[in-house]
């Protein structure tokens, strides 16, 4: 059984958007900018932690810099010559994942054509292809957010259903 035309674009265009944000955000890294002081902060935690001087910076302890990114790019790897490539490299994946939930809450909340033109604005958006490799949390916190919003709306809906069920409807 063979899928109609129209079905093969229906499928084919979405994988076809997120390819060409993986390879915008791809051509970004290549070019990636010089780190600053904050990406810097960024990669010393991340260091600290996963070389056991704890949740640390130059000075002493950290208290300026958001855990989850530093802790994953801990988890990478060890090298301290990989530091900054692993420090782009958590950032460059969750800016490349952040288009999967934030589509699916626009299909959720909008159809087909929404999820389509959302897909469509993160894979191209400047913003998010030139911050896609710096050492931020940005793009691992919005991803975690769209993935919460994505949860929190299947946990309403089936909350719906359920309260519909029980007043028989």
């Amino acid at each position: 059984m063979s899928i109609p035309r129209s079905g093969r674009l229906r499928a084919s265009l979405p994988a076809a958007l997120v390819t060409l944000g993986a390879l915008l955000r791809a051509g970004a890294l290549a070019e990636a900018p010089v780190l600053t002081i904050d990406e810097s902060r960024y990669l010393v935690v991340s260091h600290h932690l996963r070389h056991g001087f704890g949740y640390t910076n130059w000075d002493g302890p950290e208290t300026h810099v958001h855990p989850l990114h530093p802790a994953l790019a801990a988890l990478v790897g060890a090298s301290l010559e990989s530091l900054e490539a692993r420090g782009r490299l958590v950032t460059f994946l969750a800016s490349i994942l952040l288009l999967v939930p934030v589509t699916f809450l626009a299909l959720r909340l909008g159809g087909h054509l929404a999820a389509l033109l959302a897909l469509f604005l993160l894979a191209v958006h400047p913003w998010l292809v030139r911050a896609s490799p710096s050492v931020q949390p940005e793009s691992l916190y919005v991803l975690l957010v769209a993935c919460a919003l994505l949860i929190l709306l299947d946990a309403a809906a089936t909350r719906d259903h359920e309260v519909a069920g029980r007043r028989g409807r």
